[in-house]
């Protein structure tokens, strides 16, 4: 009985040794070696006073995250009529009609 028991163990622990795991098993690349297109996940766009997530970019083939997203400022309140903010001059029009 006890023999039974080692030669499994054994071959659990061969099958462990000789199958890679998954995500360690992706370069990130293609057959040709050329670098595969990453797959933006997590995106938040920012809102007024609510920050926003840029994403993380990850391998389409094993899903690892290849470059990290990053916080994306909030979006600030816009200036209305009676904040005093100076709404700009009037540009002069770039193209005037020809005149006779």
């Amino acid at each position: 009985m006890m023999k039974r028991v080692y030669c499994l163990l054994a071959a659990a622990v061969l099958l462990l040794v000789l199958l890679p795991a998954p995500a360690l098993a992706c370069d990130h690349t293609d057959e040709n070696g050329e670098p595969l297109k990453y797959v933006r996940k997590g995106y938040v766009a920012p809102q007024i006073g609510v920050p926003g997530y840029s994403g993380d970019l990850c391998c389409p083939q094993c899903g690892a995250v290849v470059i990290p997203g990053s916080a994306l400022p909030a979006l600030e309140e816009p200036a209305g009529p009676g904040s005093g903010a100076q709404e700009p001059a009037a540009q002069p029009d770039p193209d005037p009609p020809a005149q006779n």
